[in-house]
């Protein structure tokens, strides 16, 4: 009796033992499921999420697209465009809109793009909200100090502040002015001493900006200097014109050659000077703005210029002092945005592209 008590009790404890064992592997086996389903789930939710993003970036581009073709077809500011209806991209769908951007000052636009995404094969979902803003921007060539379509050779006690550019070569001819660069030539960069940052012979030319003069006449404001508030858009007429004390935040475009005999504009109220001949600087006279000119630019002393000279046929004589400054430009064409947009001077640009939460 004794013997059969003690092989039950072992029976006992061996059946205990077993159902310890089985609870332990069955808790072990329910803990990895949860973590590899939780692993699992994590790596589908952001593969989703990655997918929402890609569609919402989507719509920002149709949207800027959309924008895109309203310049080409002659609409250069109050864009808008309503919401849209969903439209299906992929495994998800994607809405967007277009309106003006109040937040910010001048011609500043919100793109906003909602993208929803269930693939078939999953339960997850996801949602992602992108905002981009986009405005008008000088092109490339008004960018520097000097731009130059053709070849430019600096000559005489010459100061340039900023980078300048040549879709052909540049010579530092005897100058004995501060140059620190950096200097742009598609051709050749001679004469600069050791320490000026260049680079030459392997750039792609950047187009000279063609300003639609058609397009600026056909919106002047006037046909003379008399008179001036800041908006106005004077065209001038004849063979050459005379300019110079001048404080309005203008646009003046001439057919002719200009001579610019007295100061032109103020870090307030910068001028636009567009030409289609050669301008002359016969002073010592400050100019805050922009000079662009079909020709050459021709300075015979030392006058200050701030902003940007843009130049189809060079720069030459005189002993300029030429400083680069956004801040000017984006003065001068600020009351003519949509101006400067019609007449190829700026061009639409993102400037802002953020992710919602």
């Amino acid at each position: 009796m004794k013997v059969l008590k003690i092989i039950k009790s072992e029976d006992g404890v061996a059946l205990v033992f077993t159902i310890m064992v089985m609870l332990v592997i069955l808790v072990t086996g329910t803990v990895i499921l949860s973590i590899s389903t939780s692993s699992y789930i994590r790596v589908k939710s952001n593969e989703v999420q990655k997918q929402a993003r890609f569609i919402a970036e989507s719509g920002v581009n149709k949207a800027f697209e959309w924008a895109k073709e309203q310049v080409a077809s002659g609409v250069y500011s109050g864009f808008f465009l309503p919401e849209t209806s969903e439209e299906t991209v992929g495994s998800g769908t994607v809405k967007y809109s277009v309106s003006q951007n109040a937040h910010w000052r001048g011609e500043n636009y919100r793109i906003v793009a909602t993208a929803k995404i269930r693939p078939a094969e999953s339960l997850l979902e996801a949602e992602n909200v992108i905002c981009a803003d986009f405005k008008p921007e000088l092109v490339d060539a008004f960018q520097f100090a000097v731009f130059s379509d053709s070849d430019l050779i600096i000559s005489g006690n010459v100061h340039v502040n900023g980078k300048i550019w040549s879709n052909s070569n540049i010579n530092k001819n005897g100058a004995s002015g501060t140059i620190p660069g950096p200097v742009y030539a598609v051709g050749d960069v001679t004469g600069f001493p050791s320490g000026t940052q260049t680079s030459s012979n392997q750039l792609t030319p950047i187009d000279f900006p063609n300003v639609d003069f058609d397009y600026l006449k056909a919106n002047k404001t006037s046909d003379n200097l008399s008179s001036l508030s800041s908006g106005d858009i004077v065209y001038l007429t004849g063979s050459s014109v005379t300019i110079g004390n001048i404080n309005e935040n203008v646009y003046i475009v001439a057919e002719g050659e200009v001579e610019i005999n007295g100061s032109i504009g103020s870090s307030n109220c910068p001028v636009g000077l567009f030409a289609k001949e050669d301008i002359t600087i016969s002073g010592n006279y400050s100019i805050f703005g922009i000079i662009y000119t079909l020709g050459r630019v021709k300075v015979t002393e030392k006058p200050t210029v701030t902003g940007t000279i843009v130049t189809q046929k060079g720069l030459s004589g005189g002993t300029p002092d030429v400083s680069y400054d956004p801040g000017i430009i984006e003065k001068t064409w600020e009351p003519f945005g949509s101006l400067a947009l019609g007449s190829h001077m700026a061009e639409l640009g993102i400037v802002r592209w953020q992710e919602e939460d």
